[in-house]
């Protein structure tokens, strides 16, 4: 049976006994703790830095009653193999929130820095931690697949550099959001990633190279379920070398692009809905097999990159750049709206199986076009792929009328990468 250590001010103040608001008398008692013991700390706020031992539970009286404010440009919060944490906020302005390896749990947890949209023009590009609070939760060769760190209802804000980064860890994220963060609101590198009814939106750039809701790079093997990426400053989510499956994601008025895929073996969307997001509801670069499924991308409005020197002006809704599109497949897919094109499909080899496109419906509207193929040098002729296309509204005429191809986007060059700096 698990030991509670618990604190009441009033049994306090009758016995004498240490003020249960003290950072000493929670630093004392987790000191004292055993593995399986529960350290139960008042509703009060508390100017210090904690460790959670191995085994041992810090549980607060919620996020609103029990707050830790952190010390120094350290962590507020220390968790040791198989601790965890519950019930209580973090709020800091300089350092990290909270740091971790081994296997953890957090469990109604919130954490606050002072990052807010006014702040985050103010920051330099990369703020350091003597400036600001740069990382709200950071885990380091945490958990394991068969015992993932578990984070349940964790709300992460106000961060400068990442509102949440994992290095080669495995993690399960259930309720809560990564958002209003600079830079990055979160990104898994390496490890594995299982995320359900996140919200990660509002990523400020700033003067910042990034501006990402998620990055996801380095091998990370992610899946997410009802995930919500809306109006970041960048990409809704980047995945560079990272193999992932969505599920009912929700991504909208992100500014560059709701997904980012380039370098990865296999991509799956399913049950999408991707609106009103700037150049592309969806970038695929160098991705062998890709599979959208039963998704609706709509009104993606255009926006301008520099590509090789000259400024090009992209609205997507799907745009693949692959060197062989054998691995694409798209089904019972809707591309509406888009202000350049619904879909656009770049195959070096300059095959596109029939299998490619199947119940896929492309609506365009005044000069937008609907879908088109093309090689490096050349488009292809509409009568030999996309059978399983319908083109709907202005696509019709506009793709017939189309004499020239027209230009893609690349990869995202790796100084626009942000690096896992635990």
């Amino acid at each position: 049976m698990r030991r509670a250590i618990a604190f009441f001010s009033t049994l306090a103040a009758l016995s004498g006994c240490t003020d249960p608001c003290d950072p000493a008398t929670i630093s004392a008692a987790l000191e004292s703790a055993r593995p399986g013991d529960v350290v139960d700390a008042a509703a009060c706020r508390y100017e210090a830095a904690f460790t959670v031992p191995t085994g041992v539970t810090l549980r607060g009286r919620g996020a609103e009653q029990t707050i830790v404010t952190g010390t120094g440009m350290g962590s507020a919060i220390e968790l040791a193999d198989g601790a965890a944490l519950e019930g209580l906020a973090i709020e800091i302005s300089r350092g990290r929130g909270v740091s971790a390896g081994g296997t953890v749990a957090l469990r109604g947890i919130a954490m606050r820095g002072p990052v807010d949209a006014t702040s985050a023009e103010a920051l330099g590009p990369l703020p350091a931690p003597a400036e600001t609070a740069t990382h709200g939760l950071v885990l380091t060769n945490a958990g394991h697949p068969d015992a993932p760190v578990e984070l349940s209802d964790v709300d992460i804000r106000g961060f400068a550099r990442f509102g949440a980064l994992f290095v080669d860890s495995h993690v399960r994220w259930e309720d809560g959001a990564a958002s209003e963060n600079l830079g990055v609101g979160l990104m898994a590198s390496g490890g594995s990633i299982v995320l359900a009814d996140l919200e990660v939106c509002g990523t400020w750039r700033g003067l910042s190279p990034f501006g990402y809701g998620m990055v996801f790079r380095g091998g990370a093997a992610v899946e997410t379920e009802r995930v919500v990426l809306c109006d970041n400053e960048g990409t809704g989510a980047l995945h560079d070398g990272a193999d992932a499956s969505h599920r009912a994601l929700d991504a909208s008025g992100n500014a560059d692009a709701a997904l980012w895929v380039q370098r990865t073996a296999r991509f799956r969307l399913e049950g999408a809905a991707l609106s009103e997001n700037r150049l592309a509801g969806i970038v695929l670069v160098d991705t062998a097999d890709v599979a959208l499924v039963d998704s609706r991308i709509d009104r993606t409005r255009e926006a301008t990159r520099i590509v090789s020197d000259a400024e090009l002006r992209v609205g997507d809704g799907v745009q693949a750049v692959l060197a062989s599109a054998a691995g694409l497949r798209m089904q019972r897919l809707t591309l509406a709206g888009n202000e350049r094109a619904g879909l656009v499909v770049q195959a070096a080899d300059g095959v596109i199986p029939a299998e490619a496109a199947v119940d896929v419906v492309v609506e365009a509207e005044g000069d937008a076009l609907g879908a088109l193929a093309q090689t490096e040098s050349a488009l292809l002729d509409p009568e030999v792929w996309g059978s399983g296309l319908e083109r709907r509204g202005a696509a019709v005429a506009n793709d017939a009328a189309l004499g020239d191809r027209i230009s893609v986007l690349g990869a995202v060059a790796p100084m626009f990468l942000p690096p896992p700096e635990p």
